[in-house]
């Protein structure tokens, strides 16, 4: 006796081979992505490989095949790694499991129900007709068409609804009714859970003028009944109890069909999404600066680490010949992309106006990139915070304006450390910039570490917050410390206070030690 797990091993080869053309696109799409081989196994036989002229590299993610809680299979892809790389192979996976339990039960209804010979060869060829389509619209008419021919009617149409855009109709033929006419029977639809036969107008259902007779079969997708099939027109007459016992199934069968395309559809959406997000955190890391600046009298270190892929947090090291050290440390509101293409333009905006100025006063500077960024801001009702500090050297001073930014301590050598209060709005509030310059002796041993509130607002499992107090604590602790030793401690100091809670805001924090020149 063949086992089912042998028989679904089996349906794995067949369906390998049936669907060529599937497993090909994945291939090669695969191929195109980057990797160097992409390839369906068995039990440690080959059963398919993209490209098929080379010898099997080693696989650096295996997805196994998975129908009924038993493994039929694996699919194997070498020459690429990472979440989102191992998320789109196990979505497609699962889509190769489907495919297999499908071939099972197609298999499965035919051995038990021989009586019913040409119901199940209808539905064979319903699978047959629409086994290679992955787009929607494609699937939609391959599924109108082939139950308008299995079922001898004149037409068919099939209607969905996806959340709460407008409902997807397609019919086949494309001229069988008009649009007066779907919009007339659609909502009937919407009404039922149950077939619906009418072989004349009767009661609350009037046929459009081109119907003669009416078959309507609900779809349940996702269980709910978000689809129908439309049957119009009984070629010889009147629908009958075996027409209506052969539409449901192939109802059914359209049902998983269109989960399936949904689904794959979805996983290819969301597996571009995943490398768009990665390509823009890539993207946002390197318009920071990539290394520290070697400034006479200061010792620098600076990190941003993002709540999410990529965050709104940023900070720039502008150095110039013949000019002061300018530093920035910004936070732009919220978090995600939004946040992170105006993180992208006020950083640039900052760096410009720091560069162009030739005074460059930080009051100067924060002056006009609230001029240049106060449009924009208000736009879209977001804002940033932003401090901006600038070095002089030559009388071991540290001139600094605060536009509504916090925490930023500051550190004379033998004292403790004291919070730095914003005098002015953020970014975006007001047309013009409130904040003022403010000068701070800045030697050997004195500390400025400028933060984002992803430090001070930390939580833990508690929901209790780091706060500034436990800041001021490790600054006093620390301020011996080199900027680099004290950064690194910052952020271990928040990871453990968090003990395993998700970060809830972007971190980003620079540290600047003066030390002998």
């Amino acid at each position: 006796m063949i086992s089912e797990t042998s028989n679904q091993t089996s349906n794995l080869a067949a369906v390998v081979s049936s669907r060529r053309p599937l497993f090909k696109s994945l291939g090669e799409a695969w191929l195109a992505g980057g990797a160097h081989a992409f390839g369906v196994w068995n039990q440690g036989q080959l059963l398919a490989q993209w490209p098929a002229n080379v010898i099997q590299p080693s696989a650096d993610i295996v997805a196994p095949i998975r129908v009924g809680g038993k493994m039929v299979g694996e699919l194997r892809v070498a020459g690429c790694s990472g979440p989102a790389i191992e998320a789109r192979l196990n979505a497609e996976a699962q889509l190769v499991a489907q495919l297999v339990s499908l071939e099972s039960e197609l298999e499965g209804m035919t051995a038990e129900l021989i009586e019913l010979q040409d119901q199940q060869l209808a539905l064979y060829e319903l699978t047959q007709s629409t086994r290679n389509h992955l787009d929607l619209d494609q699937t939609l008419h391959s599924l109108s068409r082939e139950a308008a021919r299995l079922v001898k009617a004149e037409g068919a149409l099939l209607a969905l609804s996806l959340s709460d855009k407008q409902p997807l109709c397609v019919q086949y033929p494309d001229t069988l009714l008009n649009r007066d006419d779907v919009a007339d029977v659609y909502p009937w639809l919407q009404r039922r859970e149950r077939e619906l036969v009418l072989n004349s107008s009767q009661g609350n259902f009037k046929l459009p003028r081109s119907v003669r007779s009416l078959l309507l079969i609900p779809i349940g997708i996702r269980d709910s009944y978000r689809a129908g099939l439309f049957l119009i027109n009984k070629q010889d007459g009147i629908f009958n109890a075996p027409d209506v016992k052969l539409a449901r199934a192939i109802a059914d069968q359209a049902g998983a069909q269109i989960e399936n395309v949904l689904l794959y559809q979805e996983t290819l959406e969301q597996a571009r999404l995943r490398t768009e997000l990665n390509l823009a955190a890539q993207i946002q890391l390197q318009l920071l600066p990539q290394r520290i600046p070697r400034i006479p009298g200061l010792d620098l270190s600076a990190r941003s680490r993002p709540a999410l892929q990529v965050g709104g947090d940023f900070y720039d090291l502008i150095q110039q010949p013949g000019q002061p050290f300018v530093f920035a440390v910004g936070d732009v509101s919220g978090k995600g992309m939004s946040a992170a293409l105006l993180m992208a333009m006020s950083r640039t905006v900052i760096r410009s106006r720091a560069n162009s100025l030739a005074t460059r006063s930080p009051d100067e500077i924060m002056a006009r990139v609230n001029e240049d960024l106060y449009d924009d801001f208000t736009e879209v009702s977001m804002f940033a915070t932003a401090f901006i500090g600038q070095y002089h050297q030559s009388r071991e001073e540290l001139v600094h304006v605060n536009a509504g930014h916090s925490p930023v301590i500051y550190c004379r050598a033998g004292e403790q450390p004291q919070l730095l209060e914003a005098d002015g709005t953020a970014i975006g509030v007001l047309p013009i910039s409130l904040a003022e310059n403010h000068a701070l002796p800045f030697g050997p041993g004195d500390l400025l570490i400028a933060a984002t509130d992803g430090f001070s607002e930390a939580r833990n499992p508690a929901d209790e917050l780091f706060g500034y107090d436990r800041l001021l604590q490790l600054a006093a602790e620390l301020h011996e410390k080199s900027a680099q030793h004290i950064s690194e401690a910052l952020f271990a100091a928040v990871d453990r206070f968090g003990a395993g809670h998700p970060q809830d805001d972007d971190q980003t924090l620079v540290v600047v030690k003066g030390v002998a020149a």
